[in-house]
């Protein structure tokens, strides 16, 4: 694959056309469905001609309903049962995978179980008379998947072959991290990449279906949901805005040498918290923008460095992604009313239903760093970039002088604290911050927390103890 779409040099100009997309790849943050939309797809195919292969990843739980794995599982095949094997388990609690062990986080891959089932659907070589189905479903090209070192080419033999369309998943970048091999896949001209959001999925689902349908890719179907960028990739006519539903034709903000993404502003209901936003953010227009409850914060959560800013979306698409919600949902999520949840289980309650039960609980959310994480920055890089005001530190101290309603700073982890001491004074183990009220006057004394971090890395410590940690500090 070329390492970006204007590398045209690798490609003939007359692939730079919409009627040259041979592939529609699914992204979007995790949870939000992209498995259950291929499946939808693949469904709605059964009435159509065309045949279907592949495989696709789902989870596996425990009898606590904790996730403990991941498996692999064909799909397809002219009716024949499906086989599955093991893409991932979870380490044991307490422990972390060896050094050389293939992982991901705190999930340790199965190469040799996952490359029985996904290569033999794929075809392990060029010359193995592999006889291809019209789909090839692959879900997904991932971190997982890619400890493989067959998978890739084997991706990239089914995406060269003329005889079938790859229906695929790739992840979003979280906190500015890419994988090269993924954002190849992204960038790839023949591939058009499907942005996957709660309040777009069953659409997309029918749009995705409709655009296989037939041998043609019918890239026309899908103009509304391709994710931003994409468009002006692929040269389809977007009416004046550039996929995601975003006008203007921005270019993706995503850490891949372009364009530095924008971090997210403070999360936060309330008078005094939108006073805030006008006035010292200049009135953020995302965070102003969403039907936040109207409640002051009492509480807020500190995160070391920023998310994203979610592109076209509003306040409630803010942080989605981040792994605080995992243990906040164990508690927030009663608290949520039916119809803000929507549908899914309470483990899987609605991003957006979450924000507005954290809101109404009295917490905001903010990050110390106003920058988006960039792994490839070095200390020493994020030392100087903060000393030319690169690495900026976001208004933490100016929101709680002028939100006098907030009584205590949780920070996610002992990193966010160290962070915090470090750009505005004190020492680390502070247990409360002397604070001037403004505009009223006076001073007030805010506790100051550290929460175990909601890290999945943070396996010394249980969900179940991380739920009650931050339920004591945050709704106390």
């Amino acid at each position: 694959l070329p390492s970006t779409w204007q590398d045209k040099s690798a490609l003939s100009s007359d692939l730079m056309s919409p009627s040259a997309v041979r592939h529609v790849f699914l992204t979007g943050q995790p949870g939000v469905g992209k498995t259950t939309l291929v499946l939808k797809a693949i469904d709605a195919l059964k009435t159509s001609p065309r045949t279907i292969g592949g495989f696709i990843t789902t989870e596996r739980r425990d009898g606590r309903g904790e996730r403990c794995g991941f498996d692999v599982v064909t799909v397809g095949g002219d009716g024949h049962h499906p086989t599955s094997g093991t893409l991932a388990t979870k380490a044991a609690a307490g422990s972390r995978p060896g050094k050389g062990v293939p992982a991901v986080g705190n999930y340790v891959v199965d190469v040799t179980d996952f490359e029985r089932v996904a290569l033999d659907v794929l075809g392990r070589d060029a010359d193995g008379g592999h006889q291809r189905p019209d789909v090839t479903v692959v879900d997904e090209v991932g971190k997982m998947e890619l400890h493989s070192v067959d998978f890739l080419p084997a991706v990239h033999r089914a995406m060269a072959d003329g005889s079938t369309t790859v229906l695929g998943t790739i992840p979003m970048p979280r906190y500015g991290r890419t994988v090269p091999a993924v954002e190849a896949v992204r960038d790839d001209p023949r591939v058009a990449v499907v942005h996957v959001r709660r309040d777009n999925r069953d659409a997309a689902a029918a749009a995705v279906a409709k655009a296989l349908r037939d041998g043609h890719l019918d890239v026309d179907a899908l103009a509304p949901f391709l994710q931003e960028g994409q468009a002006a990739k692929l040269g389809v006519a977007m009416d004046g805005s550039d996929g995601d539903g975003d006008a203007g034709g921005e270019e993706d903000r995503r850490v891949s040498g372009r364009q530095e993404p924008e971090g997210c502003g403070p999360l936060l209901g309330g008078a005094r918290a939108s006073r805030f936003l006008r006035e010292r953010l200049k009135g953020d227009p995302l965070s102003l923008k969403g039907d936040l409850p109207d409640v002051e914060p009492r509480v807020l959560l500190l995160g070391e460095t920023s998310s994203p800013k979610p592109v076209g979306g509003t306040a409630l698409a803010m942080y989605e992604g981040r792994s605080m919600w995992r243990v906040m949902e164990r508690f927030l999520s009663s608290s949520a009313s039916d119809e803000e949840k929507g549908v899914g289980s309470a483990a899987a309650a609605d991003h957006a239903a979450l924000v507005k039960a954290a809101v109404r609980s009295g917490v905001a959310v903010w990050d110390v760093l106003a920058d988006v994480h960039a792994p490839r920055r070095t200390k020493r890089a994020k030392g100087e970039a903060g000393a030319a005001g690169g690495c900026a530190s976001n208004d933490v101290v100016g929101l709680l002088e002028r939100v006098d309603t907030i009584e205590s700073v949780c920070f996610i982890g002992a990193a966010a604290r160290v962070a915090f001491a470090k750009r505005f004074g004190g020492d680390k183990n502070d247990a409360s911050m002397t604070v001037k009220n403004v505009p009223g006057g006076g001073v007030r004394e805010v506790s100051l927390i550290v929460l175990p971090s909601s890290s999945r890395a943070n396996a010394r410590v249980s969900m179940e103890q991380k739920a009650r940690a931050w339920r004591e500090a945050l709704l106390r």
